[in-house]
């Protein structure tokens, strides 16, 4: 058995119960006032920290062979990369150390998770474990409403949950299931059966008048919106126009999309390549002066419009990461603002405060690492 050694009133034990579970490991803990963080010994190696216990009780678990190398993604450089990344975001979540409400956290892994079954690798790994804990007091307290908006993060946390005997009392999600069609008797001719399931249908009944449907709950338009990190992996001058770039931009997920910016005489082109930005990803698709343009890329600029600078996410921001404005974000985004009415609404309420950091309606932008900025403007409008 391994022995922990915690902080006094250290109020996340059950984030390393959660692992030892998962690794099929015991633990005990013993109280430790001198400590400012958790701390774990084994086999020489001192761990200190959530994060890094986590990884030795990976490491010395013999749950399964080759365990580590799906858990951590030892000997795999890319999937180590991913795991270690997600590690820090959930880190970054647990302590509330990430710049942004809870909140607004889950509403970032959630757009995440689409289309995925887990948050770093195809399979479970630490990341998941430690961001299922770090999301679960929040998750446990989902209205059934915000359930719905949020589908992805709660099919994920379900089936994190149902994969190990997890410590935590496991919460009832509302949960899109598959619905498997009814088999057929062994034997029997499928046209046979058909005929027999026809025979036995009962009279139909009148159908009951249908009741009103409860009115859709609406959010803010900003909630709507498709913002998200990207990194510019080609950029050119616009052969049509003194003014425009013409670039691709990476918005994660392999997806590259074209954008054209006014910002030409503000920012020089090697300013430009590689760098991340933020992108408004589900505007209207255009051309402009006869080439594709699929996004918008945020700046702000001065009342005279004479000094123009693009938003900045946080360096270590991982490209897709969807970008928050304030705690307005509560649903997924629309496959695309069509009318343009979104944005309408939005943009009189995007600025940069006094201290530099991008506004809506007086709340920051934000994503799991940290909040958007501009280098020097100050007090003025960002569209």
């Amino acid at each position: 058995m391994s022995q922990v050694r915690i902080p006094a009133e250290f109020k996340r034990r059950s984030t390393i119960e959660a692992v030892a579970a998962w690794c099929d490991t015991k633990v005990e803990f013993v109280e430790d006032a001198s400590l400012a963080q958790p701390q774990l010994t084994i086999g020489g190696i001192n761990a200190i920290g959530v994060p890094a216990i986590a990884s030795i009780l990976v490491r010395n678990s013999k749950v399964a062979e080759n365990f580590n190398v799906v858990a951590l993604g030892d000997g795999n450089a890319k999937d180590a990369a991913l795991i270690a990344q997600y590690v820090d975001f959930a880190e970054a979540a647990a302590t509330e150390t990430s710049g942004q409400p809870m909140q607004g956290t889950v509403g970032s892994i959630s757009l995440h998770l689409k289309g995925r079954h887990f948050v770093a690798t195809d399979k479970l790994s630490v990341a998941d474990i430690l961001m299922y804990c770090a999301v679960y007091d929040y998750v446990s307290k989902m209205p059934n409403k915000e359930q719905t908006a949020l589908g992805d993060i709660c099919r994920w946390f379900d089936s994190v949950q149902k994969a190990f005997k997890t410590p935590l009392p496991v919460v009832e999600l509302k949960v899109q299931q598959h619905h498997e069609k009814k088999p057929q008797n062994k034997g029997e001719h499928p046209q046979n059966q058909e005929k027999k399931e026809k025979k036995e249908k009962k009279p139909k009944e009148p159908k009951p008048a249908k009741a009103p449907e409860a009115p859709k709950e609406t959010f803010d338009s900003a909630s709507y919106l498709d913002i998200r990190v990207g990194k510019i992996v080609k950029i050119e001058p616009h052969p049509g126009a003194d003014t425009l770039y013409s670039e691709e931009i990476d918005i994660g997920n392999g997806e590259i999309k074209k954008v054209i910016t006014g910002v030409r005489n503000y920012v020089p082109i090697e300013q430009m390549q590689d760098r991340h930005v933020v992108v408004f990803c589900n505007i209207k698709p255009s051309k402009i002066r006869g080439l594709p343009s699929e996004g918008m890329v945020f700046a702000a600029s001065n009342a005279d419009h004479t000094v123009v600078q693009l938003l900045d996410p946080p360096a270590d921001t991982p490209i897709g990461t969807r970008v928050l404005f304030g705690d307005f974000c509560k649903t997924e985004p629309v496959a695309c603002d069509k009318k343009g009415n979104l944005w309408k609404d939005c943009c009189e309420h995007c600025t940069i405060d006094a201290d530099g950091f991008a506004c809506y309606k007086g709340q920051h932008l934000t994503v799991p690492q940290g909040k958007i900025t501009v280098p020097t403007l100050r007090s003025c409008e960002f569209h």
